[in-house]
């Protein structure tokens, strides 16, 4: 798996949305959509990365 930082100085501005806040953290798919979005929690990370990624290994 790849670690990529971006950022991106402009609004955030979806279609059909508009300008919505930046996240704090975003998980984009190999397929390029977004897998996980998040708001100042892990919540669901784990799931979201055991099903695009596999399960975790051993600690061994």
């Amino acid at each position: 798996m790849q670690h990529v930082v971006g950022t991106f100085e402009g609004p955030w501005v979806l279609p059909l949305t508009g300008q919505v806040r930046a996240p704090d953290a975003v998980l984009i798919r190999p397929d390029g959509y977004v897998a996980w979005v998040a708001e100042g929690t892990t919540a669901g990370l784990h799931d979201v990365l055991a099903t695009w990624f596999g399960p975790a290994a051993s600690g061994g």
